[in-house]
């Protein structure tokens, strides 16, 4: 396979802001998905009152032991239902893919 020339300079200014502009949208994702995962959180006295697991603890026991689990679509249907703050993103739904 030939390799792709690139006049890329990773030590110019325009990387290096265009590495932070990303660097500030990922910090913007990952702080939605945290947001989901601590509404999750929330939820887990009810779930332990009905002696139930969290979905994604239910995913860990499916899941071959010290295997990785690659969740997708985190924030499918962001800010999309009746809640507006993005706190059920993933559309109430866990998806992925794991080794079972």
């Amino acid at each position: 396979m030939q390799p792709l020339n690139s006049d890329l300079s990773p030590r110019s200014p325009a990387y290096a802001a265009n590495a932070a502009a990303l660097q500030t949208e990922i910090d913007i994702l990952r702080a939605a998905e945290q947001k989901v995962r601590d509404k999750a959180e929330e939820a887990r006295p009810r779930f332990q009152q009905r002696n139930k697991l969290l979905p994604r603890e239910r995913i860990g026991m499916l899941l071959d032991r010290g295997s990785p689990f690659l969740e997708v679509c985190t924030l499918a249907g962001y800010k999309m239902g009746a809640e507006k703050d993005g706190s059920m993103g993933g559309g109430g739904m866990s998806c992925g893919v794991g080794c079972v």
